[in-house]
């Protein structure tokens, strides 16, 4: 569990809440109604939270993509002791 901590915090620390709030809602879109243009998800996010613009958004899910696909490469390899 530890290792999973430990990558989370390495990518989500030095973000403040603003930034944190826009990577959680891309992050429910990716995982809970997935679409897979990433625009569109982008569109849908800025549909459902006015306040975070479609530019934003994409950003967003562009930076969880890139934080899922990095996870699934570290998670496959081997756990240093």
């Amino acid at each position: 569990m530890k290792p999973t901590v430990d990558f989370v915090v390495s990518k989500l620390a030095d973000f403040g809440v603003a930034t944190l709030e826009r990577l959680a809602t891309a992050l429910y879109f990716t995982k809970l109604e997935p679409i897979a243009d990433l625009e569109e998800r982008a569109r849908k996010i800025h549909e459902v939270k006015p306040h975070i613009s479609k530019h934003a958004a994409l950003d967003a899910v562009k930076r969880v993509e890139d934080i899922l696909a990095e996870w699934k490469v570290k998670s496959a390899q081997p756990v240093e002791a």
